[in-house]
C-alpha cells in the first residue's frame, strides 16, 4: 500500500511540473481521500495546482488544511502567495515571515520578494524597498550557487553526455532566472527608495539594476526622475 501511495504522490508532483493541473488535482484528491500519512503534502500540491488555475477560494481551503497538519517553508510560502492574491495582506505577511524563519527559509527568495510586494500594495515605500533589497541579496546568492554548479558540471568529464547536456541547460536557465530576479529586485528597491525619499539608496540600487539590459528603459526613466524629472503616473 505504501508503494502505491508513493507512486500516486509521485504522479501528483510529475503532473504539476508537466503543467497538467487538473490531473495533479485528481491524484492529490485521491491521496486526501485515502488519508495517507503525508496527507499535508497532498493538500499542498492540490492547493498549488488550484492556485495555478486561479481557484483561489479552493486553494486557500487546501493550504489552510495543510497548515493545520504541518508547518513547513513551502506550505507557509504558498499560503502567503494565495493570501496575497486575495488581498489579505496581514495574514500573508505573517506566512511569509514564517516561511523565512523555517528550515530552507534562509534561501527563500520568493518569500522575500513577496514581502516587498505586500508593502508595495500598502504603499509603504521604504519598507517595500528594504524587502526588495533583501530579495536582491538572496537572488544574488542563489545565482552564485547556480553558477558554481554550472561550472562544476561543465568541467565534469565522468558523466553521461546526454545527462551532462540536460544538466547544463537546466543550470543555465536557472542562472538566467536568478539574475533576472536579482536585477528586478534591485530596480524595485531603487524605485521604492526614491518614492520614500531615500535618493542615495535609490541611486545605489539603480546601479545594480542597470546591469540588466532588459531593464534599460526603466532604469533610464528612474534616472531621469532622480535627476529632478518627477514621477510619471503609473
Amino acid at each position: 500500500v505504501d508503494g502505491h501511495e508513493n507512486a500516486r504522490m509521485g504522479r501528483t508532483v510529475c503532473y504539476t511540473f508537466l503543467k497538467q493541473p487538473a490531473e495533479a488535482i485528481a491524484e492529490a484528491t485521491q491521496l486526501i481521500a485515502m488519508q495517507v500519512a503525508n496527507v499535508h503534502d497532498a493538500y499542498y500540491w492540490r492547493a498549488y495546482n488550484r492556485h495555478v488555475l486561479r481557484e483561489l477560494v479552493l486553494a486557500r481551503g487546501d493550504i489552510e488544511d495543510a497548515k493545520r497538519l504541518a508547518s513547513t517553508n513551502p506550505i507557509h510560502r504558498l499560503a502567503g502567495i494565495i493570501e496575497y492574491d486575495q488581498d489579505e495582506l496581514t495574514v500573508a505577511e505573517r506566512d511569509f515571515v514564517a516561511a523565512k524563519s523555517m528550515m530552507g527559509g534562509g534561501a527563500d527568495c520568493v518569500a522575500r520578494w513577496y514581502l516587498g510586494l505586500v508593502e508595495m500594495k500598502r504603499e509603504r515605500w521604504l519598507e517595500s524597498a528594504s524587502h526588495f533589497e533583501d530579495a536582491m541579496g538572496c537572488y544574488e546568492r542563489a545565482a552564485a550557487f547556480t553558477e558554481a554548479s554550472l561550472r562544476a558540471m561543465e568541467a565534469n568529464t565522468d558523466v553521461d553526455p546526454d545527462f551532462k547536456t540536460s544538466q547544463i541547460a537546466g543550470f543555465q536557465a536557472a542562472l538566467k532566472e536568478d539574475r533576472s530576479q536579482q536585477y528586478a529586485s534591485a530596480f524595485n528597491g531603487a524605485n521604492h527608495s526614491a518614492r520614500g525619499g531615500n535618493v542615495a539608496k535609490a541611486k545605489t540600487l539603480l546601479e545594480v539594476a542597470a546591469k540588466d539590459p532588459a531593464l534599460a528603459v526603466l532604469v533610464a526613466e528612474l534616472r531621469r526622475i532622480l535627476g529632478g524629472g518627477g514621477f510619471l503616473s503609473e
